[in-house]
């Protein structure tokens, strides 16, 4: 009786500091408990649940904590004896922190490797850090091992460290995650063992910032005993002495790396030299140098290198000098001025030119069309909407029509059958996807769905843009497929790229666009819109004006103002070919399948104006926010012609009365370049 009202009191206290509590099943599995799928909630993965037919499910306890009446049925009606957490933001504190849990495993406190760690952080700074987070919760796990809860900003489930069998040593639950709690009794786990607590409790959780979470699990993944993969740059330069092989063998660490704000930290007795990235208030390890002073291993995911790889000199020093447009270094480039540097057999830079064209020798081409003004052959199409409006739905209803060859909804064109390739991180594929395609008619044989990128060390991790963008040609041209789905962009960015940023998003695009050109392939990207309800239309698509601005058309799907039981396809840009007319369409529940299902419903007339129309008042406001974005963006690294920027806001919808608001409100300067003929006028953010 002592247990239950324990694991009842903590379920409460989590509850009222606003975490998402949850029982574990009492089977032995440590799975989260089931609870039927609430027909109530309009979250999409309870739609989409229970749409598909799926009466038992956890996933409504990652968007929406359980209130106390829910909690008290649980304990003392359906008896529950064991109580657990659900990680990430749903339970934040007031600042908007997540909970995330930091586990050692049993195995790596029997094999010394928690020891080690506990000394490392000492040696690194560390260690206070660690005893407050340890003072805040701790808590024993029936294998032996450790599990801490702390909050941060960003959260993530992911392996830290392994051993050499490939067992896990250290992992994080982050977003999405599920973690139980002591007083648990043993019976709920198939150690039968319970989970003690140790230190602390749910209301002494202490916060640490993403820096400090960063240089936490860079310390573990120093005890990563799993294989490591070495990345190589590609051997292009021909003859004896190339300059990558050269400077590998007589370059030291600091010149490569001290240019570029890291910081040498100190030599470990193995002969290790550790380094800590730019960017950091104090010191801790970010990689460290291998005892023969070749590689660099990575462990700090804030760099531009991916965690748990060991890189070469010569591939350092090209990706932080000489970085391309598609993320990846300019090997070329690299080779040729370390060869003016000395290093390796001299060659001259390959030969550049300005290359032109005269314009009575282009010949005009006509757009490709798979659906008149919204899809065409090579080019990117943005799909955009808020949350729940059946953005999803709407693309599984394409790739279905288009892999069976169905018409395009009020199309006359018939297609031939086509492969379609499929990025989704939204929706599970066989409770969701599949059943939405079988609904909607789809060759389930011609559509791929891309699950992941599997590395040599077993490690899985999702497709990442735009580095994988080799694999997805290879993959494209592998099926002959003619359309690309990526649900959602934001989802497939690297980390490198901030969405927010204008040069960020059009760097990231451009290796895309070219993509889909040189593939011939259609490319559909899904994208939420901003909560700047006053902003244009355009603008609110995505969170950077390069988004919008890369794609060639762009499509919005929103609630009918008229009926909210049906969706609008409107127009929102178009550079081949007039703005289409509005489509509607309701989504239903499929009779046999029980999943989501399009029906179109004919022709609109509202547009994508009036779909996401405000007060004048609120759209004055938008637009000045709007301008002032604008500016910060383009404006960040250069000076740039009035002229310039006057006509990139007006692709925006941004007036000269507005843009010059923006102006005064930032102090942006206007200054001459150039004298005569040849001058201009030029704005800038520096002081003039």
């Amino acid at each position: 009786m002592k247990d239950y009202h324990s694991v009842l009191d903590i379920a409460l206290l989590g509850q009222a500091l606003g975490l998402s509590m949850l029982p574990p099943r009492s089977d032995g599995s440590k799975a989260p408990f089931s609870e039927p799928v609430p027909d109530s909630c309009d979250h999409q993965d309870c739609v989409d649940d229970h749409n598909s037919g799926k009466e038992w499910g956890w996933r409504h306890r990652q968007h929406c904590r359980a209130g106390r009446n829910t909690i008290l049925r649980w304990y003392k009606k359906q008896h529950q004896i064991g109580v657990g957490v659900v990680c990430g933001s749903i339970s934040h504190d007031d600042d908007g922190n997540g909970l995330e849990m930091f586990e050692f495993e049993g195995r790596a406190v029997e094999d010394g490797t928690f020891k080690a760690f506990t000394k490392a952080a000492k040696r690194e700074g560390l260690g206070e850090l660690i005893e407050e987070i340890r003072q805040g919760y701790e808590e024993r796990s029936p294998s032996g091992g450790l599990h801490w809860f702390y909050s941060c900003p960003a959260t993530k489930s992911e392996k830290l460290a392994v051993n050499e069998q490939g067992e896990t040593l250290a992992e994080t639950k982050g977003q999405g995650g599920f973690a139980i709690l002591a007083p648990t009794p043993a019976s709920v786990s198939p150690d039968k063992k319970p989970w003690v607590l140790l230190h602390g409790g749910l209301d002494t959780v202490v916060v640490i910032t993403a820096d400090e979470r960063d240089a936490l699990h860079a310390l573990v993944r120093q005890f990563n005993r799993g294989p490591s993969k070495e990345f190589l740059p590609p051997k292009k330069w021909t003859g004896k002495g190339r300059p990558g092989d050269v400077f590998n063998e007589q370059a030291e660490w600091a010149e490569v790396l001290e240019p570029h704000g890291w910081e040498y930290f100190y030599t470990a007795r193995n002969g290790r030299e550790h380094w800590s990235r730019p960017g950091k208030e104090a010191k801790s390890t970010s990689a460290t140098v291998s005892p023969d002073g070749q590689l660099l291993h990575v462990f700090s995911t804030s760099t531009p290198f991916e965690a748990n790889r060991s890189y070469n000199k010569f591939y350092i020093y090209a990706v932080l000098n000489y970085p391309r447009p598609d993320g990846q270094p300019d090997w070329e480039t690299a080779a040729c001025e370390l060869a003016k540097l000395g290093y390796g057999s001299p060659r001259t830079a390959p030969h550049s030119e300005v290359v032109t064209i005269r314009m009575s020798d282009v010949e005009p081409e006509h757009v490709d069309w798979l659906w008149g003004g919204r899809l065409a052959r090579g080019k990117m199409t943005l799909v955009a909407g808020d949350p729940s409006q059946g953005k999803s739905t709407f693309t599984d209803d394409l790739a279905a029509r288009l892999s069976s060859g169905k018409k395009l909804p009020m199309s006359t064109t018939r297609h031939d059958p086509m492969s379609v390739v499929l990025m989704t991180a939204e929706d599970g594929l066989a409770d969701t996807v599949a059943p939405r395609l079988l609904a909607a008619g789809a060759d389930m044989s011609r559509i791929e769905a891309i699950i992941g990128h599997r590395h040599e060390d077993g490690f899985e991790t999702p497709i990442s843009l735009p580095e994988d963008i080799p694999a997805l040609r290879e993959i494209i041209e592998r099926l002959k497929a003619q359309i690309l789905i990526i649900d959602p962009l934001n989802a497939f960015l690297t980390g490198q790229v901030d969405s927010h940023r204008d040069h960020h998003i059009r760097r990231a695009m451009h290796p895309l666009a070219k993509l889909g050109e040189e593939t011939d392939v259609a490319i559909l990207l899904i994208c939420h819109l901003t909560k700047n309800a006053a902003a244009s239309p355009i603008y609110r698509v995505g969170g950077s004006i390069g988004l919008p601005a890369t794609a060639r058309l762009a499509l919005l799907v929103a609630k009918d103002p008229n009926d909210e039981d049906r969706r609008i396809l409107a127009g929102l840009k178009s550079n081949l070919s007039p703005l289409p007319k509005s489509l509607v369409f309701k989504t239903v529940e499929d009779s046999e399948t029980g999943a989501s299902l399009i029906k179109w419903k004919g022709f609109s007339d509202l547009t994508s104006t009036d779909l996401l129309a405000t007060s004048k008042k609120e759209r004055d406001h938008g637009a000045l926010d709007a301008a002032r974005s604008l500016l910060g963006s383009i404006l960040r690294d250069r000076d740039v012609p009035v002229d310039e920027i006057e006509a990139e806001a007006a692709n925006y919808q941004i007036s000269k009365t507005t843009l010059q608001r923006a102006k005064q409100e930032m102090g942006v300067v206007s200054k001459r370049r150039g004298y005569g003929k040849n001058g201009e006028w030029v704005w800038s953010l520096g002081n003039g």
